[in-house]
């Protein structure tokens, strides 16, 4: 065996580190075949205090050397080669007595195979990981996230063989750990079996079966999901995609603007609602510590126009009649194409002067956000609550 010593180099980020430091120790755990991976791994737990201390940058560096490696070869095969070199650390981590730690990274590394999978368009079972991550919230006490996380890997479960899902862990830790009834979890699991029949595997699964489910589902946990840009962005590209039926183009900006709110832990997506006279495409229930955004009421109603054209007076007033009757005093429309009339310092016209005149009238707040808008809460360049608040704000105080 060649003796190491002195200084190494890490050929991707070409940083020099000593050896038989920290550094050096993250790199031989990557680096090591199956049959050395647990001899290495605890050179990196030696010393507990520097494990903690550089735990970012030993994320990093596995974040770093995980998609160096994707690029180079098969993705499922790199995808199966160092998901065990992540998940051996994050278990280790908790073996250890640190939940807090463990669950960085398996957030991390829920991430990187979300936004990968996503980018080569191929699935890749999750179940694994998604249950170490409920398992991890579970020993945190994190009750409600830990639910949400095992009905991930439930769904992922039934999208791999409808036929086995009973008998593996994330229905099992359901039932026996967490003490949920196995009528409602099989009540949940057999309508998802309907929605992976229904519907092709596509990148944003497991979380818009989730999504799709919200009725049953959140009887068990209101949780919000992980954002994952990839995901966002995917659900926003279809959007541009051609769809056989009208309600297809609706119900793909509905699954849009669920996923954008499930992701925000201020507010939780109960789904559509359906009533007499009317239908109300997403009810979003508002729990926002923050005291401006809570001041929006404690519900909102999401009205999703994916149309070619734009949306006029006649619209807005319909929809303020709909939060009127509900008692709703926050609408938020989303119009692919925008809304018509003109906005000035000195002059309104079209929907813009209509919603100005329904919060004068009754104090019925419309806000709205466009296609531009929407790409940018999609690709991170605008946070929904701060958007949300903002456009809020220009309704009731009359700003430009």
């Amino acid at each position: 065996m060649r003796i190491r010593q002195g200084k190494h180099r890490c050929h991707i980020s070409g940083g020099e580190y000593e050896h038989r430091s920290f550094s050096d120790a993250v790199h031989l755990y990557i680096n090591s075949p199956k049959h050395r991976e647990d001899w290495a791994l605890g050179l990196i737990f030696k010393s507990i205090p520097a494990l903690i201390q550089w735990l970012g940058g030993l994320i990093s560096e596995l974040d770093a050397h995980t998609i160096y490696a994707i690029n180079k070869e098969s993705f499922k095969d790199v995808i199966t080669k160092f998901e065990i070199k992540w998940l051996k650390l994050a278990v280790a981590l908790l073996n250890k007595g640190l939940p807090v730690e463990a669950r960085t990274v398996l957030i991390r590394w829920y991430i990187l195979l979300r936004s990968q999978e996503t980018l080569h368009n191929t699935r890749y079972h999750k179940g694994t990981t998604l249950w170490q991550i409920g398992r991890v919230n579970k020993e945190l006490e994190a009750i409600d996230s830990a639910r949400s996380f095992f009905l991930l890997a439930m769904f992922e479960d039934i999208r791999g063989d409808s036929t086995t899902w009973k008998t593996l862990p994330a229905r099992n830790w359901l039932v026996e750990q967490l003490q949920v009834s196995s009528t409602l979890i099989d009540k949940i699991g057999e309508e998802a079996t309907q929605v992976t029949t229904r519907h092709l595997w596509n990148p944003g699964e497991p979380e818009t079966i989730w999504i799709r489910l919200a009725g049953p589902r959140r009887k068990i946990t209101r949780a919000s999901l992980v954002f994952i840009k990839a995901i966002s962005t995917f659900l926003f590209n279809l959007l541009e995609q051609n769809a056989t039926t009208k309600k297809e183009i609706g119900d793909r900006l509905e699954l849009l603007m669920s996923y954008l709110f499930a992701t925000n832990s201020g507010f939780e997506v109960l789904g559509s609602t359906l009533s007499p006279d009317a239908q109300n495409d997403i009810v979003i229930r508002n729990r926002h510590s923050d005291q401006a955004i809570s001041s929006l009421g404690g519900y909102l109603l999401v009205e999703c126009k994916n149309w070619k054209k734009r949306v006029n007076s006649a619209t807005i007033r319909e929809i303020a009649g709909r939060l009127q009757a509900a008692g709703v005093q926050t609408g938020i429309l989303v119009s692919s194409s925008g809304i018509t009339g003109t906005q000035t310092p000195m002059k309104r016209s079209g929907a813009r002067l209509t919603i100005s005149k329904e919060y004068i009238r009754d104090r019925t707040a419309i806000v709205y956000f466009d296609r531009t808008i929407l790409k940018s809460l999609c690709s991170g360049d605008l946070v929904l609550e701060n958007e949300l608040l903002e456009v809020y704000e220009k309704v009731i105080f009359d700003l430009d």
